[in-house]
C-alpha cells in the first residue's frame, strides 16, 4: 500500500526530481559481544536518503511484523529500531518500508528485505561522483551470522541496482553514471539463510566543462 497523501501533498515522481528514501539496517546481535534479547532486534538507519529539491522532515516505517503493536513508527530521527519477536516463527525476511517527506511535501518510499544473520553494508568511492565517472562500490563489509559465516555455509552472492535501469553482480562493482541527478543505489545480499538489502543515495554532479590542453571531462576508472 503506498503512502497516505494529504491534502496539498504530493508523492514525487518515479524520477531523480524530490526526496529518495534509503536505509540499512544492523543488529546488536552482529557485535563482538553480542545482546542477549528475545527475537531479533533490528536497528535502521535512514541518513542515506536525500531530497534535491528539500531537507528530508519525516520518516515514516513499516517494519513488516503486523503482529507486532509497534510495526507502525512515525519520526523526525532518521534512526529507529524494532524487535522482531517472530523471529523465531521462520517469518523471514521481513519487508520493511520507508516513507520520507521532504520541506516540500513531496513523499518517496522504498521496501527493502531484512533477514537476520545477513547484515548487508557497502561503500562508493567517490561519494560525489561527476556523471561519466567511475563510481566504485564496494560490498565487502557486510557481515553475517556465525552459521553463515562457517565453511559449509559459503555460498553468498551480491547484486547491485543502480537507480538507472543498470545493475551488476560481485561484492566489488564498477559503474559509471551517464547524467547528472539523484540515484538510489541498492546492495542485495542473499545466502541460503535468507537475504538482505540495504540501499543509499548517489548524488551526481554534472561533467565539468572542457579546459584548453585536457579536453571533454571524461570520467575516469579508479585503480582496484
Amino acid at each position: 500500500m503506498g503512502p497516505n497523501v494529504g491534502p496539498g501533498e504530493t508523492v514525487a515522481p518515479a524520477s531523480n526530481v524530490g526526496p529518495l528514501a534509503a536505509f540499512t539496517y544492523d543488529s546488536c546481535e552482529d557485535l563482538p559481544t553480542p545482546c542477549m534479547v528475545p527475537g531479533f532486534p533490528a536497528t535502521f538507519d535512514a541518513n542515506f536518503g536525500s531530497s534535491s529539491t528539500g531537507r528530508i522532515l519525516l520518516y515514516l516505517w513499516s517494519f513488516g511484523d503486523p503482529s507486532s503493536s509497534s510495526n507502525q513508527f512515525n519520526s523526525t530521527n532518521p534512526s529507529a529500531a524494532h524487535d522482531y519477536m517472530s523471529y523465531q516463527n521462520g517469518s523471514t525476511p521481513w519487508k520493511v518500508t520507508l516513507t520520507v517527506k521532504d520541506s516540500n511535501g513531496l513523499l518517496d518510499a522504498m521496501s527493502q528485505m531484512v533477514s537476520p544473520g545477513v547484515y548487508p553494508k557497502f561503500t562508493l568511492q567517490p561519494s560525489s561522483p561527476e556523471s561519466g565517472e567511475a563510481v566504485i562500490f564496494n560490498g565487502s563489509a557486510t557481515s553475517f551470522s556465525a552459521l553463515i559465516r562457517s565453511p559449509s555455509n559459503s555460498t553468498k552472492s551480491y547484486s547491485w541496482s543502480f537507480g538507472d535501469g543498470m545493475s551488476a553482480s560481485g561484492a566489488f562493482v564498477s559503474h559509471v553514471y551517464s547524467a547528472a541527478g539523484l540515484y538510489r543505489a541498492v546492495l542485495t545480499v542473499s545466502t541460503a539463510y535468507g537475504s538482505g538489502q540495504a540501499s543509499k543515495t548517489v548524488s551526481v554532479g554534472a561533467d565539468p566543462p572542457a579546459s584548453s590542453g585536457v579536453g571533454g571531462g571524461a570520467g575516469h576508472v579508479l585503480a582496484t
